[in-house]
């Protein structure tokens, strides 16, 4: 209601120096022109600030409540960073626990690994050293029988080139003769 009584307040010294300066006309200075001016403006103003009052008041009440909303949001927003940058920072701290876990943990299977890589790598070694013997020894068994056959195939070559220069038709023979009588004892005995 204030700016109401000093709006007509102002409106009525300015129709009060209207009335006054056209008493007083010869100065110069049209101080009617210019209250009736002034009258225009604030008729003008007057009226565009009681048609556009209340849209103004909504579009600022609304964009006054648009800003607590947002602001709202905002610090809700931030809220929840804050809340966020905290378990993050707590998951960081406690990653770094975890690496020296994993890593030692890394270490100890690292190590059983290895351990049993090398118990592995000697079982098969000492089976490797093992069949290498056993090879060894069939081929050296094999090698002896070779040669066992060929110094009997050796032998029995030279026994019977000793023979055939021993024998003569005499003793052939006689040889037949005592394989004829060994045969027929052992015929008999049957």
């Amino acid at each position: 209601m204030n700016t109401r009584r000093t709006a007509f307040l102002a409106l009525f010294l300015l129709l009060s120096m209207m009335v006054w300066g056209a008493e007083g006309e010869g100065h110069g200075f049209n101080w009617t022109g210019f209250l009736g001016k002034v009258f225009n403006s604030t008729v003008l103003f007057g009226g565009l600030i009681y048609l556009m009052r209340k849209p103004l008041i909504r579009l600022l009440s609304d964009q006054s409540r648009n800003v607590r909303v947002e602001i709202e949001d905002r610090r809700e927003s931030i809220q929840a960073s804050s809340g966020d940058y905290q378990s993050l920072k707590k998951r960081l701290e406690s990653l770094e626990a975890e690496i020296a876990e994993i890593t030692r943990q890394a270490e100890e299977n690292g190590k059983r690994e290895r351990t049993r890589i090398e118990a592995e790598g000697q079982a098969e070694a000492e089976r490797i050293a093992k069949l290498t013997e056993e090879e060894i020894r069939n081929r050296v068994d094999a090698a002896v029988r070779r040669l066992k056959a060929r110094v009997a195939e050796m032998a029995i070559q030279r026994f019977r080139e000793d023979i055939q220069d021993q024998l003569d038709s005499d003793r052939h023979r006689r040889i037949m003769e005592k394989n004829i009588e060994i045969s027929g004892d052992v015929i008999a005995r049957k």
